[in-house]
């Protein structure tokens, strides 16, 4: 990981140029994992390496950029780095990379006349698909918004505190 800001949860994108992942946002095509602050199994191992999640049921920094998340809501990149949002619901052309499996519906401090509206950010529990975390994945590629067509999980996944805080530019 070639990203000092990058936290665990991030949506992150292999960087050809860099040779390493960074986080992602939108506009960024190519590979991407979500990194992890450890692995249940390792295919490679390496002192100094982040674990970076492509598949399964992992917790994912999201944001209300593009409105609340409920579960079985598509997720793509936003406009923050390493934070997912909410595909709209008139947005074909957005990559779907992963499906949430929780919701994530913080109360928002209303905005006033002239003001823009407050962005929450936190983490979910979301499913990752082979067809969905690949190379330029797009709607209608093999994936569809019920969670059901990704890698459905039994087992739980451990959820750290979190903390709600403005984007960061």
């Amino acid at each position: 990981v070639q990203d000092s800001d990058a936290l665990a949860g991030d949506l992150m994108v292999f960087d050809a140029l860099l040779g390493a992942f960074r986080r992602a946002r939108s506009g960024d095509s190519g590979e991407f994992g979500v990194m992890a602050a450890d692995a249940h199994l390792l295919l490679r191992t390496d002192a100094t390496a982040t674990p970076i999640v492509q598949r399964g049921t992992t917790l994912l920094n999201v944001s209300t950029l593009a409105g609340m998340i409920a579960v079985g809501d598509a997720l793509t990149l936003s406009p923050i780095p390493g934070k997912a949002m909410r595909v709209a619901d008139d947005d074909s052309e957005a990559a779907r990379l992963a499906i949430a499996r929780e919701p994530f519906a913080p109360t928002l401090p209303s905005a006033g006349e002239g003001e823009e509206s407050a962005v929450a950010v936190g983490s979910i529990v979301v499913a990752l698909s082979d067809e969905a975390i690949g190379v330029g994945a797009r709607a209608g590629e093999g994936t569809t918004n019920e969670p059901e067509s990704f890698f459905p999980s039994s087992r739980s996944v451990s959820r750290p505190s979190c903390d709600f805080s403005p984007p960061h530019s």
